[in-house]
């Protein structure tokens, strides 16, 4: 089977680009295929947070530790129609609350950094990221992330936005250094290999029943919960 079978959409963006798959030499190379996890769902795709639902690469429930191939199917397409009919079903059998007006992020304007460093902050972000929280982690490459993006919060802390455009960049980075710094922590705190969590410096998976427990971050601080 070619690559035209496999993934033809694939083969024209190539081409598009200017690549020959069918007569060059292609130098491949690893990459994030997807974030394995998400929140834990039941089977009417519910959250732990009663009402919030939650289906495909966010929710967790359906694949554990793996989604490759055709996990997605019944992650998206069959727990999709799950969760409509039982969001239905609620909003059929509940009375909501009155909307409550949020106020939004306080975020300082005039004199912005420009899109092009905040374009360079999150491309810092996203070098570190590719080097200290994907497969292969240490204890040394976490820590390293966790200071590295200390001190990029520490220069975002005061940057100042003058476009509606920049101002969702930042939110976005803000957003990135959070969620990178929960993986981080997460990852620390598991001394142990397990699922598509690997540490190079612990690599075996422990038999201790405390690893047998998800980890859950409130407020930067970790503790175990059990599956």
């Amino acid at each position: 089977m070619n690559l035209a079978q496999m993934w033809p959409i694939t083969k024209a963006w190539m081409q598009k680009c200017g690549a020959d798959p069918d007569n060059s030499i292609l130098r491949l190379t690893c990459y994030a295929h997807a974030f394995n996890g998400g929140l834990l769902i039941d089977e009417h795709a519910e959250t732990t947070v009663p009402r919030l639902l939650a289906v495909g690469e966010t929710a967790g429930g359906p694949h554990g530790a793996d989604r490759l191939g055709g996990n997605m199917f019944s992650s998206g397409q069959v727990f999709g129609e799950i969760a409509g009919k039982y969001a239905a079903g609620l909003a059929r059998e509940s009375d909501f609350p009155a909307r409550r007006e949020t106020a939004p992020p306080s975020i300082p304007w005039g004199g912005g950094p420009g899109e092009a460093r905040l374009d360079a902050w999150r491309g810092r972000l996203q070098r570190l990221a590719s080097r200290d929280l994907l497969v292969v982690r240490t204890g040394e490459g976490l820590r390293h992330y966790q200071e590295e993006a200390r001190l990029l919060e520490e220069e975002l802390s005061s940057a100042a936005v003058s476009s509606g455009r920049e101002a969702q960049k930042l939110l976005e980075l803000k957003n990135l250094l959070l969620t990178g710094r929960l993986v981080a922590q997460a990852a620390l705190k598991r001394t142990e290999s397990r699922g598509s969590h690997y540490r190079e410096d612990f690599p075996a998976m422990s038999e201790d029943p405390m690893w047998r427990k998800a980890i859950a971050l409130e407020n930067g601080n970790c503790s175990m919960e059990e599956l």
